[in-house]
């Protein structure tokens, strides 16, 4: 014999809440509904789910064998809707996460190890990646978060820049060097200096 999932539900729900109303408004169903889908599971499988003129409602033993099935339902339909709301919230899922090598390895992983400690439920997918390649990433849906150093005006209305941390470049020379006496440099300052130069794409 094939139920239907539903009906079976609307027992269980019955049975957990204590009554016909009370299975209804758990179900966010009309008392007259419940009572027509109770009456036509009786009817298909020739026997009562409940023990006559009892009040509160006592299941039969048929009856609550079957509320058990589903129960099964009941919970599984709760979980699937805490599975949704987590996802809806944010809370649930993967983020594609990409950046420049130097920065993800020394600035980003702790932040990331930090946040999935707070949210367990979210899988960070990590990757390298420089700015060209990473906004064509964004933009083929390969790619959901870019952390790079960027400066304003060089990425297109296509995209949402936040910044994160404010941009600072350190040079670091001998003691002694001309440049480490200057409290404020400028970039005419380091062009006679070819070693000064940021690594290539970054």
């Amino acid at each position: 014999m094939k139920f239907d999932p539903r009906h079976l539900e609307i027992l269980a729900a019955i049975v957990e809440a204590g009554g016909l109303t009370e299975g209804a408004a758990m179900l966010g169903k009309s008392q007259p509904s419940v009572s027509r889908s109770i009456a036509f599971l009786e009817s298909r499988i020739g026997q009562r789910l409940f023990e006559p003129k009892r009040r509160p409602l006592r299941p039969t033993a048929i009856g609550l064998s079957l509320a058990q099935e589903g129960k099964k339902i009941l919970e599984a339909g709760r979980a699937a809707s805490t599975i949704a709301d987590t996802f809806a919230r944010g809370v649930a899922g993967a983020v594609r996460v990409a950046g420049t090598p130097i920065f993800m390895d020394g600035v980003i992983s702790g932040v990331i190890a930090e946040f999935q400690g707070n949210y367990p439920n979210i899988r960070i997918d990590q990757s390298y990646a420089y700015a060209d390649e990473a906004l064509e990433k964004i933009a083929q849906d390969l790619l959901d978060l870019a952390i790079l150093p960027m400066r304003p005006g060089t990425y297109s209305d296509d995209f949402a820049f936040h910044q994160i941390l404010p941009g600072r470049n350190v040079i670091a020379c001998r003691t002694g060097h001309p440049l480490a006496g200057q409290a404020d440099l400028k970039s005419r300052d380091v062009e006679s200096y070819p070693w000064i130069a940021p690594p290539a794409n970054s």
